[in-house]
């Protein structure tokens, strides 16, 4: 939220960059430094590698797995 980042932005940038249906992506939740989401576990290190980096509102995501 610091940077004007909503769910749909993380939910777009998602399923942009990791070509995943939309519905895939899950539990989004959006925090004021931190926004965290699902996908499903056996897609989970493609989608971090596809989608760590890009950029959104002109920030980089940095994205990692976090033990569920």
């Amino acid at each position: 939220r610091a940077d004007g980042l909503r769910v749909r932005d993380v939910v777009h940038a998602v399923t942009s960059a990791a070509r995943i249906d939309g519905e895939a992506v899950r539990d989004v939740k959006v925090l004021e430094r931190f926004a965290f989401f699902s996908v499903p576990a056996g897609e989970a290190a493609r989608i971090v590698e596809a989608v760590d980096g890009v950029q959104v509102n002109g920030v980089a995501l940095r994205v990692a797995l976090v033990p569920a």
